[in-house]
């Protein structure tokens, strides 16, 4: 089987390729050797959509455990320590790490890492759903080759205008060659192996939101082995079907594209938005999210401005 992305696959690039580097692909044989990892802030809900999909995989096939960091909630953890309880019930091993201050997803998987004690990481996002043969399928895929990652399609859930509209521009879709040799992943769903996980010092915590620390790492991981991509590795992602939450993402997503590129030293300026569906309404997005893309992008330039005014800067 060929564990890239398939050549009709929606795909996007990086603006660049480190050279290769020593090895550290592994096998993965038995589902006992994951643990998962959740980050969570503020979303209940989305926790326990996920801790039940994770409850909901075919008996015997299950990770070793699963830990929750929770990132420094409003209610300091109340509602998720609740959903772990209850996750807890069903049959799932989880357990609850609560931060009391916020450092951003980065550092909560980080933190999650440390926990761990197995020689696999799943890194799954609340709100996030694999489907009930997943684990099935990753030892299926990671008996026959080794890797320093798994990942797979991510569908938009619920089928909305908004989600129609991250499926139709490859939102989703993680970075690819032509050839279609993974560069990187999105974090909504990805399994490391740890080995190359801790050889590269995991997630740059001075990403503190939700954006670009995943390709990050992934442009890290990717000189010491292949990303594996595999279509049955699937995961439904849920999505707010409302304009504000749309512009909070892209203007976080313009904030990490200017970090990313800072780090890098390449031009990650934004690009004008095609829509690539010839629909009004997602003309009409494509629009906004050029607008929040520039937003956010403005907003990491004025504060490098005022830290370098303060002798720091943006990365430090």
């Amino acid at each position: 089987m060929d564990y890239k992305l398939p050549a009709e696959a929606p795909r996007w690039q990086l603006p660049l390729t480190l050279p290769p580097s020593y090895s550290i692909e592994q096998h993965l044989y038995s589902a006992l050797e994951i643990t998962v990892i959740i980050p969570v802030k503020d979303d209940p809900d989305g926790l326990s959509e996920t801790l039940y999909a994770l409850n909901e995989l075919h008996a015997g096939v299950r990770p070793a455990r699963v830990i929750v960091v929770d990132d420094g909630s409003r209610d300091a953890g109340a509602a998720t320590s609740a959903e772990v309880r209850k996750a807890c019930e069903g049959g799932l091993v989880v357990e609850a790490c609560v931060q009391a201050v916020n450092r951003g997803p980065a550092a909560a998987r980080n933190r999650g890492a440390q926990l761990a004690s197995t020689q696999w990481l799943w890194f799954l996002d609340a709100g996030v759903r694999p489907d009930t043969d997943y684990l099935e399928a990753l030892t299926d895929h990671g008996h026959i080759c080794p890797v320093v990652a798994w990942t797979g399609p991510i569908a938009s859930d619920p089928t909305g205008l908004f989600a129609s509209y991250y499926t139709a521009q490859s939102t989703l879709s993680p970075p690819a060659q032509p050839d279609g040799q993974l560069d990187g992943f999105v974090t909504a769903s990805v399994v490391i192996n740890r080995a190359a996980f801790e050889a590269v010092g995991g997630f740059d915590e001075r990403f503190r939101r939700a954006a670009c620390e995943d390709l990050d790492l992934g442009l890290r991981l990717r000189p010491h082995g292949l990303i594996g991509y595999a279509a049955d590795l699937l995961v439904r992602h849920r999505f707010r079907e409302d304009e504000e939450d749309f512009r909070r993402r892209f203007r976080r997503y313009g904030f990490g594209f200017f970090q990313f590129g800072a780090k890098w030293k390449r031009n990650m300026e934004p690009w004008p938005v095609i829509a690539k569906t010839d629909d009004p309404v997602h003309r009409q997005l494509a629009g906004i999210q050029y607008e929040a893309l520039w937003q956010g992008w403005k907003e990491a330039q004025a504060m490098v401005e005022e830290a370098k005014s303060q002798g720091a800067g943006l990365l430090s």
